[in-house]
């Protein structure tokens, strides 16, 4: 959250407290607010040789008393100190920086802007007015920078980020004149790269803004939630205009659903560069507990669920594949690169979308369900294929599958068949999704003017061909029907001639060998299996209104309520399983990790 209040200079010499908290010191005038400055403390990385001073500001009025403070850790223990204040190089004059860096005879490390603080405790300068810099900067203003102070010696420029990613650099090989507004487009430096977007007022609490920096890649984020398409035009001329050197890093993000109006964005990426690129299906967050997630951003800007395809290589004019995944479930064993068997006919395909159920001998339609685009609010598990003949889903092992996804992925499924499925194969469906979401079944549709995922609400009714069983994966009486089976076809081996014994050779007129045919490999295993699946503790997270421990109060928790209206749109931040369906009762934790304060010349210590 975003925190700013003006105090006056005090008349007399202020009385300031520099005390220990984790790593890094933590100095702030008796009896203010200190609760920011230890906040930043505790999550700022540790340098090896470098001790950090935290404030809210650094004047040159306080400059004396903290000198004082300083004396028993500078330079004592320490020949170096990175300041973490707002401004601290910035104001008009000699900046208090070089007066720190000249009195306690170390070097300083300080920024000249405004400074963010993201959820992994790397440090951001995110603005500056650009009054009263040191001469050497000749940057525009707003492009803020960490600057070296040293006792007798001119500043000396870094960069704008800590601990300082290897292609910054390159980043700043990128002329002014590119930066900023211009054509109808914003190009924004943020912590992890560059943001391309429609022009506009920014909220200082932007989930962008959360999105932590990488050390090798440099992210390309496109668009922002709620606003109009970009144009291809527009993202070719940004990327084709990059240094060479940044796009050999460059990785692109889409921010929102449709952040290109007329393609795909790893298409027109890939062809601009002349390269193959990689394409993120979302934005990486810090998720509470679970550590850093890719996770989909929906249209008003609130984390969706996590996509197993976490990353596409796209190839300039040859599509694109999946790069980087995660499994949707625990005990399934690898076919191939983002494949996992189901049983011994069907398998699970990590697709762009969400999930791809299909017999593993047969790829029919592959091209139409692996180029699916991700929907935010959907996560969308297509089962069987478009143009190839519909064999019976195991439909008990696909409920087992759908129910011990990730809770964010539960609350937004969605399942689909080919537009061509038959009458049992759509009914089967209407009952897992029915049951497990609530919701509606959706159509793959491969002809004709609307391609793509289609709702679909009439369901066939019942033929004569339809055998009573159906394939239902829900049967009212499961147990009992199993028992029978199995008892009938035991009697049916013991009336079975031995393989001695002509038939018609037992008395008592023996019926006629019967026609066994073989059973299908689902009904052969699946009834010695567990009815329901237990959820682990682990995907129980805490419940909405309660906070971790050791998270600062000015994080943004965003989690998606378990109980719901069954009108709820599936994919929304009110749609999630109902509890019947949920041993334990888990909710869907998306809850995302937000820079604590974002601090500005003049706020109060």
């Amino acid at each position: 959250m975003s925190t700013s209040s003006s105090i006056a200079a005090p008349d007399r010499p202020a009385r300031l407290h520099v005390d220990e908290v984790g790593h890094c010191l933590v100095a702030a005038v008796r009896g203010g607010d200190r609760a920011d400055a230890r906040a930043v403390a505790k999550r700022v990385q540790a340098e090896e040789d470098r001790i950090a001073v935290v404030m809210s500001r650094l004047t040159s009025a306080l400059v004396p008393a903290l000198l004082q403070q300083l004396r028993p850790w500078v330079p004592i223990r320490w020949d170096s100190v990175r300041l973490v204040a707002a401004g601290a190089s910035h104001r008009g004059g000699r900046p208090p920086a070089q007066e720190l860096a000249d009195g306690l005879g170390v070097e300083v490390i300080a920024a000249d802007g405004d400074l963010l603080c993201l959820p992994d405790g790397s440090l951001f300068v995110a603005a500056s007015n650009g009054h009263g810099r040191p001469e050497a900067d000749h940057r525009p203003a707003g492009r803020g920078s960490w600057w070296r102070f040293r006792p007798g010696r001119e500043p000396q420029q870094l960069g704008r980020r800590f601990p300082e990613p290897e292609w910054e650099r390159h980043l700043d090989q990128i002329p002014p004149s590119q930066l900023g507004p211009g054509g109808g487009v914003v190009v924004e430096d943020v912590p992890c790269g560059l943001w391309l977007h429609r022009p506009g007022p920014v909220d200082p609490d932007d989930l962008i803004f959360a999105v932590p920096m990488h050390h090798a890649d440099a992210a390309l984020v496109v668009s922002r939630p709620g606003e109009r398409p970009l144009a291809a035009a527009e993202v070719r001329q940004l990327v084709a205009a990059l240094p060479t050197a940044l796009r050999e890093r460059l990785v692109l993000a889409p921010y929102g659903d449709r952040p290109v109006a007329d393609g795909r964005l790893g298409e027109i990426g890939s062809e601009a560069a002349n390269q193959t690129l990689r394409v993120r299906t979302g934005l990486p967050l810090q998720l509470f507990g679970e550590g850093r997630h890719v996770v989909a951003v929906r249209r008003d800007g609130v984390p969706g669920w996590r996509p197993f395809a976490v990353e596409l290589a796209w190839r300039p004019y040859g599509g694109a594949r999946v790069h980087k995944w995660t499994a949707p479930g625990d005990n399934l064993l690898p076919l191939g690169p983002a494949q996992l068997a189901l049983n011994d006919r069907w398998m699970v395909e990590v697709v762009e979308a969400g999930l791809w159920i299909h017999t593993i001998d047969r790829v029919d339609g592959a091209t139409a369900v692996r180029e699916l685009p991700l929907d935010a609010d959907y996560c969308t598990v297509v089962v069987g294929g478009p143009d190839a003949p519909q064999d019976r889903p195991p439909w008990r092992a696909v409920v087992r599958l759908l129910r011990s996804l990730p809770a964010d992925a539960r609350a937004s499924l969605r399942i689909a068949v080919a537009d061509d499925a038959g009458a049992r194969m759509v009914r089967a469906a209407a009952k897992v999704q029915e049951r497990l979401t609530d919701g509606q079944i959706w159509l793959l549709r491969t002809t004709g003017r609307e391609r793509g995922l289609v709702p679909f609400s009439e369901l066939p009714e019942a033929g004569e061909a339809v055998e009573p069983d159906d394939g239902d994966p829900f049967p009212g009486a499961p147990a009992d029907r199993d028992l029978a089976g199995l008892l009938s076809f035991v009697e049916a081996l013991r009336r079975t001639p031995s393989w001695d014994e002509p038939d018609g050779s037992s008395s008592g007129g023996a019926p006629p060998r019967p026609n066994l045919r073989p059973v299908p490999a689902e009904q052969r295993w699946w009834w010695a299996e567990e009815r329901a699946t237990q959820l682990s503790p682990a995907e129980h997270p805490p419940a909405a209104g309660s906070r971790p421990p050791g998270v600062p109060a000015g994080d943004v928790a965003i989690a998606v309520p378990d109980d719901i209206a069954r009108s709820a749109r599936p994919g929304s931040d009110e749609a999630a399983a109902r509890p019947r369906d949920r041993p334990g009762g888990s909710e869907a934790d998306t809850r995302t990790e937000r820079a604590p304060s974002r601090w500005r010349p003049g706020s109060a210590p």
